[in-house]
């Protein structure tokens, strides 16, 4: 597992922010917090929660909110669903969800985030 830290633009239909996003392999979904969700983009109540095992509790969380807002890596834009949750320890958690839609490679020997192939793939609706 690896991660590493860089500031990324972020842009919701409330307006945007430069905020501090953690990329972790070891994390299942995306989150951002919720002070930071507020600002970008409505936030909508989950029908069904999402319940995770964080590294940093011993008990269940359960997630019960969540937004869609877009952000720039190596200067594409991309967007994403997140959970919204207040008590993360970055502004952004960017998780193993998006990093395969995207194909983000995260190199913590290197202290690089990059593209497989360079950029991000072509989203395709079949």
């Amino acid at each position: 597992m690896g991660t590493i830290k860089r500031k990324l633009k972020f842009l919701g239909s409330k307006g945007e922010s430069e905020l501090l996003a953690l990329f972790d392999t070891g994390a299942s979904v995306s989150v951002i917090k919720e002070t930071c969700a507020d600002k970008l983009s409505i936030i909508d109540a989950a029908p069904n929660p999402f319940i995770v095992q964080t590294a940093n509790t011993d008990y269940p969380i359960e997630l019960e909110k969540r937004t869609i807002v877009d952000f720039h890596l190596e200067g594409f834009p991309l967007w994403g669903a997140f959970w919204v949750w207040e008590k993360i320890p970055y502004d952004v958690i960017i998780g193993a969800d998006l990093m395969q839609i995207f194909h983000i490679i995260v190199a913590p020997d290197e202290d690089s985030v990059y593209f497989r192939d360079g950029a991000p793939p072509e989203m395709q609706i079949i």
